[in-house]
């Protein structure tokens, strides 16, 4: 038995059984996310790669809006890296709908639920509005049914690695049945503008896309397998690409933890993180010399991400990570987290995992691959 992931079910190999998923994920065939429960262990990956850019807006001056139009898909993921001129806090709308349609739960910094029905916006970030957001979204854009999205962002915060950079977690909804959408817009609730350069990237892809189909937006950078046991894993250098989405498949032999630089740049205190374990309070490690996106696995991890990697401004990511020990009797842990690298001198051009509980490995078949585009 395999299993595999599609838009926003989980099919079961040679059946047409399907789960629902909260949110919306490309197609993941064995040996991706959850080839692990069939033990596919760490095995290649197929997930990103669907996507295409189906449209893009980004400012040449600031200004209190971002609006795209394009020709709708049934899977969305949506892409906003928004600089601040003033503040700003960042609110959607699609297929230009601004009446009282929306429904949404958010959490910030891991706090209790707060909750909105009747709004005219889909999700509402609203952090330290003097500093810039790097938002991802997944939506579900079936014509015939509400809208749901699925939303993680970063909130820089103050600049530099001694300060953790705010999180926050958005469901929501769109109580519209008429027709796919075809725009989305980011709105302002502050007094402030999205600066120049501030950007909102569209993309998609239908339920019978199939691989080679679509224009795929993310560019394959990088896959690296381990052959044996080692401490480290590393992409080697990369193509600098404005976005960045990266897939770890770890295998261990005990507890180990998975930390993340870039660059190269060694034991730099240049790192800051916010995360939080299996739902519970936040907990943040500023001015550290790597990001700490580990689940302390026992057996086996596998962590997403997407990062907003821009030259001359701070890189933020966005994470999640499962893992834990084998067997039906254990449990499994899962993090959820943000962090930012505070270089503003150079883009992201390699990406090292290293272990870091002690004298403990990462075995053969721990793998790493990136996508990316610009």
């Amino acid at each position: 038995m395999y299993y595999a992931i599609q838009g926003t079910s989980i099919k079961l190999g040679g059946s047409s059984k399907s789960i629902l998923l909260p949110f919306n994920m490309p197609p993941v065939a064995k040996g991706g996310m959850l080839g692990f429960l069939s033990g596919g262990g760490g095995g290649s990956f197929t997930g990103a790669p669907f996507y295409e850019i189906i449209g893009r807006t980004s400012l040449g001056s600031a200004a209190d809006n971002i609006n795209v139009t394009f020709t709708g898909k049934d899977n969305i993921m949506v892409l906003s890296s928004l600089l601040n001129d003033g503040q700003i806090q960042p609110q959607s709308q699609l297929g230009g709908d601004s009446g009282s349609n929306y429904a949404y739960r958010q959490s910030f910094n891991s706090g209790s639920d707060s909750t909105a029905t009747g709004q005219t916006f889909l999700t509402n970030y609203d952090g330290n509005v003097s500093s810039p957001w790097f938002n991802v979204e997944f939506i579900v854009n079936d014509g015939s049914e509400e809208k749901l999205l699925y939303g993680l962002g970063n909130n820089r915060e103050s600049a530099g690695a001694s300060t953790a950079p705010h999180r926050m977690e958005n469901i929501g909804k769109w109580a519209d049945e008429s027709a796919q959408f075809s725009s989305y817009r980011v709105t302002n609730g502050r007094g402030g503008d999205y600066d120049t350069n501030s950007e909102v990237v569209v993309l998609g892809y239908d339920n019978d896309s199939t691989a080679g189909s679509d224009d795929s937006a993310w560019e394959l950078l990088s896959e690296t397998v381990l052959s044996g046991s080692a401490t480290s894993i590393s992409s080697g250098t990369i193509e600098s690409k404005k976005y960045l989405w990266f897939e770890l498949s770890t295998l261990n032999s005990a507890i180990a933890y998975q930390y993340m630089r870039f660059n190269n740049t060694g034991a730099t205190s240049q790192y800051a993180t916010r995360k939080s374990a299996n739902g519970g309070t936040d907990s943040t490690n500023t001015s550290q010399p790597q990001i700490d996106i580990y689940v302390a696995s026992t057996s086996q991890s596998y962590v997403r991400g997407w990062i907003m990697n821009i030259a001359d401004k701070e890189k933020l990511v966005i994470f999640d990570n499962v893992g834990g020990a084998t067997g039906s009797g254990n449990v499994p842990d899962y993090r959820q987290g943000v962090g930012k690298w505070d270089s503003t001198s150079a883009a992201i051009t390699r990406i090292d995992v290293f272990q870091g509980n002690g004298s403990e490995v990462f075995l053969a078949g721990t793998t790493l691959k990136i996508w990316g585009f610009s």
